[in-house]
């Protein structure tokens, strides 16, 4: 899956002052960060809604003779695969709430 970059503004003397005690301790203000967001992404999304996520990250094999199908019926390209939209998005959501 694809990955979204974030980018954020931070005073360069608190930057320089972290990086410098972060080494230190092997690490940089990139791991720590991304340690926060796991952390957060797990605290704050449900966990039927991480298993779908999830479940979307990890491709899924076809059969050759399926796959070749497939390619033959949808074009190149166009197979079963489909991309999340904020309508999806919005599906999940009202399901996991629904099951509150």
């Amino acid at each position: 899956m694809a990955e979204r970059e974030i980018k954020i503004g931070f005073p360069e003397a608190k930057m320089e002052a972290l990086e410098f005690f972060l080494k230190e301790n092997d690490t940089t203000v990139e791991k720590v960060l991304r340690e926060h967001l796991d952390k957060t992404y797990e605290k704050s999304v449900p966990q039927q809604v991480r298993k779908f996520v999830e479940s979307k990250m990890t491709p899924q094999t076809e059969e050759p003779a399926q796959n070749e199908a497939g390619n033959a019926r949808h074009g190149r390209g166009q197979g079963r695969r489909s991309t999340r939209t904020g309508a999806d998005w919005r599906y999940v959501h009202e399901y996991v709430e629904n099951r509150r």
